[in-house]
C-alpha cells in the first residue's frame, strides 16, 4: 500500500499517514477544480493536507465517532469530510470527501 508519512509537529504529535486512497481522494478533488480555477484547486488540496497534518497530528480524537465497530472517526474540515483512526502512535488519514459525495453514507457500511 503507497501513502505518504509527515512526521509529528511538536514533541507530543502523533505521524500522520495520509493512504492511498486518501491520496486519490485529494487527485480527484484537484482535478474536479483544476480546470475552472488552477489556483483554487491548489489551495484546496494544500489547505486539507495542512488541517490533516497540523490538526490530526495534536488533536488525534477531535473528530466524533463515525464507525464504532473500528474506531473510525470523522471530522469535518470546510466542505469535506475527513475521515481517519489512530492506532496510539499514528493517524491514519483513509478517505477526503466533499460533503455532497454519497460515500459518506456508503463507508458506514463497508471496510475501510
Amino acid at each position: 500500500m503507497f501513502w505518504r508519512e509527515y512526521a509529528p509537529v511538536g514533541l507530543s504529535d502523533m505521524q500522520v499517514v495520509v493512504t492511498d486512497e486518501a491520496m486519490a481522494n485529494l487527485r480527484a478533488i484537484w482535478s474536479f477544480y483544476q480546470d475552472k480555477n488552477l489556483t483554487y484547486a491548489d489551495r484546496t488540496v494544500e489547505g486539507l493536507l495542512n488541517f490533516c497534518v497540523g490538526t490530526l497530528s495534536s488533536f488525534s480524537n477531535l473528530g466524533t465517532i463515525y464507525r464504532p465497530a473500528d474506531a473510525v472517526r470523522r471530522i469535518v474540515h470546510g466542505d469535506y469530510n475527513i475521515y481517519y483512526k489512530t492506532d496510539g502512535e499514528r493517524v491514519f488519514v483513509l478517505h477526503i470527501l466533499h460533503h455532497r459525495q454519497m460515500m459518506n453514507d456508503l463507508l458506514r457500511d463497508r471496510d475501510v
